[in-house]
């Protein structure tokens, strides 16, 4: 009747519970492997763990790209803005200068002997 079948036994604390008498009776009659809860902890955890260290990796990767995608529009802007700042710098400076020029050229006109006031 439980030919080919898989169960699994769990508690088996000592040699007066049900479980360990289910366990003795399966090895018995040719029941194949038992596996003690250490041993099905032990895997439980190794899948869990398994599954912990993919899920690490896709996150990983996940963010890398991520990543990889804000320092290059980041790099795309700084590109811009220093582009800009060179045009406003190469208009800007000339600009200055004569702005500059005016304001003293107008200063001496009011104040031909160069006091204050």
């Amino acid at each position: 009747m439980l030919d080919d079948k898989f169960g699994i036994i769990f508690d088996v604390a000592n040699k007066r519970s049900i479980a360990w008498a289910s366990a003795q009776a399966a090895a018995e009659t040719g029941g194949g492997e038992e596996l003690t809860t250490f041993e099905v902890i032990a895997f439980a955890v190794g899948v869990a763990s398994l599954f912990v260290s993919f899920l690490a990796l896709w996150v990983c990767f996940h963010f890398k790209s991520e990543a990889d995608r804000v320092a290059d529009e980041t790099r795309r802007l700084l590109s811009e803005i220093r582009s800009e700042s060179e045009a406003i710098t190469r208009f800007g400076i000339g600009e200055l200068e004569r702005y500059g020029a005016a304001a003293r050229s107008l200063m001496k006109r009011k104040n031909p002997r160069g006091r204050n006031g």
